[in-house]
């Protein structure tokens, strides 16, 4: 651990890929390199969202919502980047985004400094909200968790069985001496054969279920928005934790 001025530099241990936390007062984020597959998992999820920019709120919501719960975390239950992955699938499934074929995301082609995309207040705060309690309740009570997989490799569904992400080959994975879960499946969209969720363990499973529960329950809190121009700030229902 090295400080630098107001910069806390961690190095997360025992991450599947070099991985350097920095923390301010302002702003969190982590630091990786000579993974090309990050560039275009970048250029993916850009990709959904340019066809909405005012989703990205969404993302920022469940991604702020998943780590007040502490179900965010690479070693704990599923990264940001996990979460992306759910949004973007839940919003797929609404019919709201078009489908993006990940081959059309070449690494080579990607601009190392994409223009930016400036973010605004939404223009409706309260279909924010409301995505925010259907995603909820999406992956507590319509996903099939027992056989499907969270993807974004296909327009078609998928299923566990389809990947081998079994029980039998979770069971394979402990002899092995791998520490593979497959009890909640997200599939990278590059690297084969890569669960983005395989930290989520029986116990976690049940613990994430729970908190879905919970934030649809308390009826969700506040999340400020910044004020768009010449207009006042305005609010929209977020889950409670406590």
């Amino acid at each position: 651990k090295r400080r630098h001025l107001d910069w806390n530099v961690d190095e997360v241990k025992r991450a599947r890929v070099p991985v350097i936390k920095i923390k301010s007062k302002t702003v969190d984020f982590d630091i990786t390199a000579h993974r090309r597959n990050g560039v275009r998992n970048s250029a993916l999820l850009r990709a959904y969202l340019e066809q909405d920019p005012e989703l990205r709120w969404l993302s920022i919501s469940v991604k702020s919502w998943s780590k007040r719960c502490g179900m965010n975390g690479s070693m704990g239950y599923i990264t940001s980047y996990g979460f992306n992955i759910m949004t973007i699938y839940f919003l797929l499934q609404k019919k709201i985004l078009k489908f993006v074929d990940p081959d059309s995301c070449c690494a080579s082609t990607i601009d190392p400094l994409p223009r930016g995309m400036p973010l605004h207040a939404p223009k409706d705060p309260e279909r924010i909200g409301q995505l925010l309690i259907e995603f909820l309740e999406f992956y507590r009570y319509d996903f099939n968790i027992e056989y499907d997989v969270v993807t974004l490799s296909r327009e078609s569904r998928t299923t566990k069985e389809a990947l081998n992400w079994t029980k039998t080959a979770e069971d394979m994975k402990i002899i092995n001496a791998e520490k593979v879960a497959y009890r909640f499946c997200i599939e990278d969209p590059y690297e084969i054969n890569l669960n983005v969720g395989r930290n989520v363990t029986p116990f976690k499973l049940d613990m994430m279920k729970k908190t879905f529960e919970k934030g649809i329950d308390t009826g969700m809190g506040l999340i400020q928005f910044p004020p768009a121009p010449a207009a006042q700030a305005t609010a929209i229902p977020s889950a409670e934790l406590q």
